[in-house]
């Protein structure tokens, strides 16, 4: 399947339940990379709902190529800039933090005073 818009283009991937199941209990966000070549998921490592975790993905191979803790109970949301330089995770322990896409290390946060389910930058 070809996934995408001719204003955003996105790499051809033939996604499967198999191929991108890097959340067991589910992932609640997704975005890919300006080029195409990445997603970007934000998931819950167990089915229980703790430990929320943000995940990196080839889309030409289909490989999770990172995975780190993000946010302390279960998984808000997810966005990256236009540019594809920054990408910012917010969630209900009601912190917004700022990671690298290419390595996700985690480059700064901040306390917000509300838990967040939505983000859009």
């Amino acid at each position: 399947a070809i996934l995408g818009s001719a204003a955003r283009p996105v790499a051809p991937v033939a996604a499967t339940k198999d191929r991108l199941a890097g959340h067991p209990g589910g992932a609640r966000s997704l975005v890919f990379s300006p080029d195409g070549k990445w997603l970007y998921t934000h998931g819950t490592q167990k089915e229980s709902g703790e430990e929320a975790r943000i995940s990196k993905w080839d889309l030409e191979t289909g490989k999770q190529v990172a995975n780190v803790a993000s946010h302390v109970s279960t998984a808000g949301c997810l966005d990256l800039t236009r540019d594809g330089t920054l990408l910012v995770s917010a969630g209900p322990d009601s912190e917004v933090k700022f990671w690298d896409p290419d390595t996700l290390k985690l480059i700064d946060k901040i306390k917000v005073a509300v838990p967040a389910f939505g983000l859009r930058i």
